[in-house]
């Protein structure tokens, strides 16, 4: 019996405001449920992301330890 799965990534980020941008150039919108410190994104297939505000000077820009890998055919358009 085929089951699904839904894998949600938190992120950790400085500024909220700059990160959603971000993801909503790779389709990505604010969800129903908001947050003064975290937000959810979903892009409508099944994918989610929740931007969780960081302690300040935890994630230091170049040395930041996470990571998201986002498989698609249109790279070009993103890019």
């Amino acid at each position: 019996m085929p089951q699904n799965h839904i894998l949600v990534a938190v992120v950790p980020c400085n500024d909220l405001d700059a990160s959603q941008a971000f993801y909503a150039r790779l389709g990505f919108t604010e969800g129903e449920r908001t947050y003064q410190e975290y937000r959810i994104l979903s892009n409508g297939k099944g994918g989610e992301l929740h931007l969780s505000r960081a302690a300040e000077g935890w994630v230091v820009p170049g040395r930041n330890p996470f990571a998201l890998y986002l498989f698609t055919e249109n790279v070009d358009e993103l890019a």
